[in-house]
């Protein structure tokens, strides 16, 4: 969901496509959630830190 703003700083909530906000997902998305752990980590229950980008490997991870 995005935040449509006003003068106020107040705006609707609407829902919106990720691909809006993040358009590619290991330049955009993956970079987002190394930057906000505390975001994910509300939404999951767990204290998430030292989280680093993926490295080439071959294999799924993302973030570690």
């Amino acid at each position: 969901m995005a935040n449509d703003s006003s003068a106020k700083g107040i705006g609707k909530i609407r829902k919106v496509k990720l691909r809006e906000i993040w358009k590619h997902e290991a330049a955009d998305f993956t970079k987002w959630l190394q930057e906000n752990p505390d975001v994910i980590g509300d939404i999951i229950g767990l204290q998430l830190f030292n989280v680093e980008r993926e490295q080439s490997k071959g294999g799924e991870l993302d973030l570690l």
